[in-house]
């Protein structure tokens, strides 16, 4: 399930008690998606139907975080034994992905390395592999410069990568380099590239 979805957890009482049964639970995470008052020391009423459903909210924040889970524990009580399935567990996903966005840095002379920072937001929870693509304009990229490449954005959110050039001995009209943010997985654009 996602993060922003109720985790449902069905608890069974057999064979089913003649009267209401309070039953003691404990409600654990890992990560952290369930609400704040929903972790802890829990009671779940068993009708005499011999079933109950107990469920635990979870929040959809906007980090991005790792996905993680929320479990549901039977504790020993009174008027009941705990079975041998004393804990269920339901998965959460994380539903947040950064924007990454790339800005460029201020312009150079040939021979020097052109500087482009790339950044997540929200940063993420991991290292996060970004696709960009180098061009230019003119001649002015070293050799392997230009072309599909990865940036790996830390879970700082901020990632400098630099385009080196070649100071050659040739009169040649000013030129450019540039960066363009590609789709990849784990991220969004900041703003679209425009289309081919």
């Amino acid at each position: 399930m996602s993060e922003g979805t109720a985790a449902i957890f069905t608890l069974t009482a057999n064979p089913a008690p003649a009267g209401s049964l309070s039953v003691a639970v404990t409600v654990a995470q890992s990560g952290d998606y369930a609400a704040a008052v929903a972790v802890g020391s829990k009671t779940v009423t068993i009708p005499t139907g011999g079933t109950a459903t107990y469920s635990v909210s979870t929040v959809d924040d906007s980090s991005d975080e790792a996905n993680g889970s929320v479990s549901v524990t039977v504790n020993s009580g009174t008027g009941y034994t705990v079975g041998s399935t004393a804990t269920a567990t339901v998965a959460v996903s994380d539903d947040d992905v950064p924007e990454v966005s790339v800005a460029a840095g201020s312009g150079v002379s040939e021979g020097t390395a052109a500087s482009f920072t790339l950044t997540a937001n929200p940063a993420p929870a991991a290292a996060l592999s970004v696709a960009v693509t180098v061009a230019q304009t003119g001649d002015y990229a070293t050799a392997g410069a230009v072309g599909s490449k990865t940036v790996t954005i830390p879970s700082s959110g901020t990632a400098t990568t630099t385009v080196s050039t070649v100071d050659d001995s040739t009169d040649e009209a000013d030129g450019s380099v540039s960066v363009t943010v590609n789709t990849g997985t784990g991220y969004r654009w900041a703003v679209r590239p425009p289309p081919a």
